[in-house]
């Protein structure tokens, strides 16, 4: 087992092929290509599951605005298309729409809008983090050696 650094670290550990069974916080979702891709098509590809990731986000976001507010959220339904570039496996934009019950009055559709715009995925996608890779030996006992303490790591923003 690969040693967490971060009480939000993700470990993605190889099944087979090209599927990846990725763990966080005791769960664990996997990835894969489609068969187009080589894969076999069994789980969302990884850029799928930042589609997953920002739905999930801003359909969280304008529930609790609903609920904080006494409306009613059932059938709150978001739904994420990435618009791509040009160039393979990238994505240019993400079209969201944020489906709303008939039932939440108009006064409070652009709040709503607004609130979701503030969901930390929109945010951290916004924003362009900083990625750092390094590559480490792939030994457990290694792994536990050369891993850097929490302490040493930074993040730039």
């Amino acid at each position: 087992m690969i040693p967490r650094v971060s009480r939000h670290s993700v470990v993605a550990t190889h099944v087979d092929g090209q599927v990846f069974e990725i763990s966080v916080r005791g769960h664990t979702v996997r990835t894969d290509q489609p068969v187009a891709g080589g894969g076999t098509d069994t789980a969302p590809t990884p850029l799928e599951m930042m589609s997953v990731a920002l739905a999930g986000c801003v359909a969280l976001y304008a529930q609790r605005y609903c609920t904080g507010h006494g409306l009613d959220a059932r059938g709150l339904a978001v739904e994420v298309n990435p618009v791509w570039k040009p160039e393979p496996g990238s994505i240019g934009r993400f079209d969201v729409l944020l489906h709303l019950p008939v039932t939440i009055p108009q006064g409070h559709r652009d709040a709503i809008g607004h609130v979701a715009l503030t969901c930390p995925v929109h945010h951290t996608l916004a924003h362009s983090p900083e990625i750092t890779v390094k590559v480490m030996p792939a030994s457990t006992s290694s792994l536990e050696e050369t891993r850097p303490r929490p302490a040493e790591l930074s993040v730039t923003r």
